[in-house]
């Protein structure tokens, strides 16, 4: 008798043993995924922040070309307008273009949603094309309202684009309406 409640015993502190390292291990597991939440959420603070900068280094640089022009315009020299230079957009690219040109006719920004649907590609595309096109030359300016990002064209640029076809649409604008 005395041996069976030995074992009894023993196995009543293995079992404890393996209900303690499965409490530690779930607490672990708890605590990684709490980690993970917060890395992303701060990897996309970050991105937000990134873009936030950049769009004032933008912001700097148009005031620097001002400034610029006033002192050139307050020594009496002629101000030459230059046209803005756009590398060529690739097919995806004039979509998401056309549809941005052509929903801020009707809002003063829009969504990536809107032009994920509006073009009818994907909204990965759509960043991916809006982070290209600032690249090639084309004034796209951002707006963020409740964490949400709302980009629309420079309303000069968007001038000169229904005069020149700056961008190089094949098609005119009112062809797409």
């Amino acid at each position: 008798m005395v041996k069976i409640s030995e074992k009894q015993s023993l196995l009543s502190r293995e079992e404890c043993a393996i209900t303690k390292v499965t409490d530690a291990l779930q607490a672990c597991k708890e605590e990684l995924e709490d980690h993970r939440l917060a890395i992303n959420e701060n990897t996309n603070e970050i991105a937000s922040n990134s873009e936030a900068i950049s769009e004032i280094f933008a912001r700097l640089d148009k005031i620097s070309g001002r400034i610029d022009e006033l002192f050139e315009f307050v020594k009496g020299r002629k101000i030459v307008s230059e046209k803005p230079s756009v590398k060529p957009l690739s097919k995806n690219e004039k979509k998401v273009f056309h549809s941005l040109y052509s929903l801020t006719e009707q809002y003063p920004a829009v969504c990536y949603d809107q032009l994920s649907a509006h073009s009818k590609l994907c909204r990965n595309t759509v960043n991916y094309c809006v982070a290209s096109m600032c690249q090639k030359g084309v004034p796209i300016l951002k707006r963020y309202r409740e964490n949400k990002a709302f980009v629309f064209l420079d309303p000069a640029f968007k001038e000169l684009q229904a005069k020149e076809n700056v961008v190089g649409l094949t098609v005119p604008l009112n062809y797409w309406c």
